[in-house]
C-alpha cells in the first residue's frame, strides 16, 4: 500500500486548462449550479491545489461513513473531519449520479465543477460525536442541509489566481 507521502506526490493539481475553463463556463449557464460560501471556495481551491491530497473532491458516502467512525479514508489516509459540501432537500432532488454541477460563488460566478459521483444523507449525529465526542442537542442551521454530494472538483484557473496566492504555491505555473 503506498504511503501518504508517495500518494501525495502523485497528486496532479485539480485545475481546468484554458480551453476546457471557457468551455466549461459556457456550458454550465445550461446545468444545476450549487452555490459555495467564501469558506466553499476556499475549500475547493485547497482540494485542487492538493491541500488536502490524496482527496480530489468531496467525499463520496463510503469515505465519509469511514472518516466518522474510524478517522480515515478507506485506503487507511488519516482524516481529521469529513470534507464534504451539503445541500437542500430541494437541490437533491435536482442532481443525479453522473452529472455535472456547476460551483458559484455567492455572486453567481461559475468557480468549478463537481461531478456527482454520491448523494447521501448527512448524519448530523455522528457528525457531532466525531467532532466533540458527545452529542448537542441544539440543531445548527446548517442542519438544514440534509444531503451531502461527493465526488471529484475542478477549479477555473482565474478563480485560483483572484482568490489565492496560487504563484507563491506553484511558481513554475499551473498549465
Amino acid at each position: 500500500m503506498p504511503t501518504i507521502t508517495e500518494k501525495i506526490l502523485k497528486f496532479t493539481p485539480r485545475v481546468l486548462p484554458p480551453a476546457e475553463a471557457e468551455a466549461w463556463a459556457v456550458s454550465a449557464k445550461h446545468v444545476i449550479a450549487l452555490p459555495l460560501t467564501d469558506a466553499g471556495v476556499g475549500a475547493l481551491i485547497q482540494l485542487a491545489l492538493g491541500e488536502f491530497a490524496p482527496l480530489t473532491g468531496f467525499l463520496e458516502e463510503a469515505d465519509y461513513l469511514s472518516v466518522l467512525l474510524d478517522g480515515k479514508l478507506r485506503d487507511g489516509t488519516p482524516l481529521l473531519a469529513p470534507l464534504t459540501l451539503a445541500i437542500t432537500a430541494e437541490q437533491r432532488s435536482e442532481i443525479t449520479r453522473g452529472q455535472l454541477v456547476a460551483l458559484t460563488n455567492l455572486a453567481g460566478q461559475v468557480v468549478g465543477r463537481l461531478e456527482v459521483r454520491s448523494i447521501y444523507p448527512r448524519r448530523g449525529h455522528a457528525e457531532s460525536l466525531a467532532r466533540t465526542g458527545k452529542t448537542s442537542s441544539q440543531r445548527r442551521a446548517a442542519v438544514a442541509r440534509e444531503w451531502l454530494v461527493g465526488g471529484p472538483v475542478d477549479v477555473l484557473p482565474n478563480v485560483i489566481k483572484r482568490e489565492s496566492h496560487a504563484e507563491q504555491l506553484f511558481p513554475w505555473g499551473l498549465s
